[in-house]
């Protein structure tokens, strides 16, 4: 399961890379981003222009009965658009979750040892993620997102089996594109990804969430 993410760019880094203008506000970074934090996210607002905004990680559909159902952080791009939690968002409700690296855990003899996975050259890309908009009554509405995963290419599958979707950038417009919701015109941005990953394994700081510093990043030995 994709868990913890990394997010240290400059706002205006990931802004320029998903065709938004610069904006003068700041994004704190952070370095062991964990289920129910903030997560930055690009989606098209109702005008058909392109949005930022920062939505809780973990979905909830907005036809759940209360805020009380469970909250999934990922959904399988193998079969989210007929799963019913999903499907309505992914028809209709598809964003872009940046970052700029994640954690994953990779089992050895004993123990489960951390690495930092990002793209080649350490820049700042974007996951494929689903949001949705809950509210009941005169209460406040709650915005939510969610991460897809895939399998593992092989630059990965040695950590683990599977990893989170990541667009390339000729991809964001047709992911974010109202008029897209058959599966069909997205089957090949949910196939097998081909993109160029990086990982070295990290401290076990980052198994605590409270541990949200550049030490997280540090790389470790891996007993052989």
């Amino acid at each position: 399961m994709c868990g913890r993410f990394v997010r240290y760019s400059p706002i205006n880094d990931f802004l320029s890379r998903v065709g938004i203008a610069e904006t003068r506000a700041r994004l704190n970074p952070s370095y062991n981003i964990a289920p129910s934090d903030a997560l930055f996210t690009v989606r098209n607002n109702d005008r058909g222009k392109r949005e930022w905004l920062t939505l809780s990680w973990g979905f909830l559909p907005h036809w759940a009965k209360d805020v009380k159902l469970r909250r999934p952080i990922n959904a399988r791009a193998e079969e989210v658009h007929n799963k019913p939690y999903f499907r309505d968002a992914f028809r209709h409700r598809r964003c872009l979750v940046v970052f700029d690296g994640w954690y994953e855990w990779r089992q050895l003899t004993g123990f489960k040892q951390p690495y930092y996975v990002t793209l080649k050259g350490q820049r700042p890309f974007a996951f494929a993620g689903l949001w949705d908009l809950w509210q009941r009554g005169d209460g406040p509405p709650i915005e939510t997102c969610c991460i897809l995963t895939t399998v593992a290419n092989r630059s990965l599958e040695y950590i683990h089996s599977r990893m989170p979707l990541v667009l390339r950038t000729e991809d964001y417009d047709r992911w974010l594109d109202p008029a897209v919701i058959k599966r069909e015109a997205l089957e090949d941005i949910l196939a097998f990804p081909n993109v160029d990953i990086e990982a070295w394994p990290v401290s076990k700081r980052v198994n605590k969430p409270e541990n949200n510093d550049p030490q997280c990043l540090g790389l470790a030995q891996v007993p052989g």
